[in-house]
């Protein structure tokens, strides 16, 4: 993940150092079969200590920064609730819960609006964007991006985070298979 003692120091200092954690990230229950969609919200809502499965580490990677800590979400509330209870997010952004799949056909969806405002109200100066749906997040990890080059935000760090190992060079850290442990250890030690 990360190689040459220079940029591990730089990305150190970025985690260590920033106002904001934005996620977009997608809980895994996009099931093309509906009875199977239907069981993943079933067992999230149930036991959302169940996202400590689907991303090893991150709880703890969350406790470890002291920043302000967002989600932005296309998916249900009272699916989304547990697991930030878990996490110990507060801030949940709802999009209109249309499926990826979908999205576009409705191009004026609320998600986007959702983001852009985030985006460009900002008050933010060092964020920490994390990802994991190509076209989409690659999209907003570029408006965070472009809101650096016009001066309104400091830096911008960007995470994917892939479900298997394929790695994202649009962002400045990939974590492979969803697993957060090793930039918790950079925190830490």
């Amino acid at each position: 993940m990360i190689y040459d003692l220079k940029e591990k120091c730089e990305i150190k200092d970025k985690l260590k150092n920033h106002d904001l954690f934005l996620a977009d990230l997608d809980f895994t229950i996009a099931e093309p079969n509906l009875m199977k969609m239907a069981k993943s919200i079933y067992t999230f809502y149930r036991k959302p200590e169940i996202v400590h499965n689907i991303y090893p580490g991150l709880k703890s990677f969350l406790d470890v920064i002291k920043s302000e800590k967002i989600i932005i979400t296309g998916n249900i509330p009272y699916f989304v609730r547990p697991i930030a209870k878990v996490l110990g997010i507060s801030k949940i952004y709802y999009g209109d819960h249309i499926p990826d799949q979908l999205r576009p056909f409705f191009p004026n969806s609320k998600y986007g609006q959702i983001i852009d405002s985030i985006i460009s109200t900002c008050a933010y100066k060092r964020v920490i964007f994390a990802g994991n749906s190509p076209n989409k997040d690659e999209g907003i990890l570029e408006k965070i991006r472009s809101k650096k080059t016009d001066g309104i935000i400091e830096s911008v760090l960007g995470i994917w985070v892939a479900s298997e190992k394929k790695i994202n060079k649009k962002f400045d850290i990939n974590i492979l298979d969803r697993d957060w442990s090793e930039l918790t250890s950079l925190l830490t030690n």
